[in-house]
Order: structure tokens, then C-alpha cells, then sequence
């Protein structure tokens, strides 16, 4: 996974590309990070982000990074709580482009918790992920699907009434991002 995630950093058609995108689906736990096909385990932030940060793959500075992570990140389980959330924006101007920018990693799971999945249907993530977007790539932003993707995971139950929350983590993410802006079916 190592090597081909290297070649896909180094090449040389992301000078022409609007944006790239990184799925990876496998084994994870807290503290090993994920886990290659050979059975050993990749740090994600300093074997794979940073293959595509700013320094190391300059032909993607100023363009969209997406990450889909598919994969547990801990053993523990999470039994979900009813409350009220709010959520607060800023907006900060900036004069030089940090070593990390326009990244977004979307983690199936928060730190330390399994990500599950349906034995026939597959992983609730990747069902959210597929039918948010499917759905409503023509008429929302990127953010904006995170965030309906975000609440349909949530809303999934084991038999046990376990649940998920995935995170999303924005690093230097400053614009709206359309993938069809003005097509429709």
C-alpha cells in the first residue's frame, strides 16, 4: 500500500488536476494505525497525509485533498448519548499557505472506537458516504455533505444499540467545493 500510495504522490498529472482524492479501506487500531495487506501498520499522518502535503507533493498545493478512512481506530464501542449539539464558525485571513492545506480526512470512526459494519451491506460509512454523495453532489458542497454523510452514520444501531460517529478533520480547508456544480439528472 506504501509504494503505491508513494507513486500516486509523485505524479506527475496532479499539475493538471482540480483536486485529489485517497479511499482506503482496511484494518486500523489506536496507536498502529492502518494496516497494509503484508500485516503491518502505517502511521497515518507521517506514512500517508503527509505524502500529500504542500512540501511533498507541490502540484496539489492550492487543490482539494480528500481522505475516506475505512477503518477502526481502537477497540472501544460506543453505546451513543441523546443531547443538543452547536457548532461555531470563524473565518481567519491568512497571509502564507502552512505546510498543511486543503485537506480533508473523513475518518469512519473517532479515536480509539471500532467502525462498523453490516455483514451483507458493508460498512455504515461507506453506505453514508455512497448515498450522500450519489444524491446530492449536484446541489451541495462538499462540507455540507460531510456533515449529512456524518448524520446518517449516527443514525445506524447494532443489535446491541451500539453506534458510531465519524470524524472529519478540515486542515487549512478555506473554499466551497462543488464535484457538479449546475448539472442535474
Amino acid at each position: 500500500m506504501m509504494s503505491v500510495l508513494e507513486n500516486f504522490a509523485k505524479l506527475p498529472d496532479h499539475s493538471t488536476s482540480d483536486s485529489c482524492i485517497v479511499c482506503i479501506s482496511t484494518h486500523g487500531s489506536d496507536g498502529h494505525g492502518i494496516e497494509g495487506i503484508d500485516g503491518l501498520f502505517m502511521n497515518l499522518e507521517s506514512d500517508v497525509l503527509s505524502l500529500f502535503n504542500n512540501i511533498n507533493c507541490p502540484a496539489l498545493i492550492g487543490k482539494p485533498k480528500m481522505f475516506f478512512i475505512q477503518a477502526c481506530r481502537g477497540d472501544t464501542r460506543d453505546e451513543g448519548i441523546d443531547c443538543a449539539d452547536s457548532i461555531a464558525n470563524s473565518d481567519h485571513q491568512i497571509s502564507r499557505i502552512p505546510s498543511w492545506g486543503d485537506m480533508a480526512i473523513a475518518f469512519s470512526t473517532i479515536p480509539g472506537h471500532v467502525s462498523n459494519r453490516h455483514l451483507c451491506e458493508g460498512s455504515w460509512f461507506v453506505q453514508s458516504l455512497v448515498t450522500v454523495f450519489m444524491n446530492y453532489a449536484c446541489e451541495m458542497d462538499f462540507e455540507s455533505m460531510l456533515k449529512k454523510m456524518a448524520k446518517h452514520v449516527m443514525q445506524y444501531q447494532t443489535f446491541d444499540q451500539e453506534m458510531q460517529a465519524p470524524e472529519v478533520i478540515l486542515r487549512g480547508w478555506t473554499k466551497s467545493l462543488y464535484f457538479n456544480p449546475g448539472i442535474d439528472e
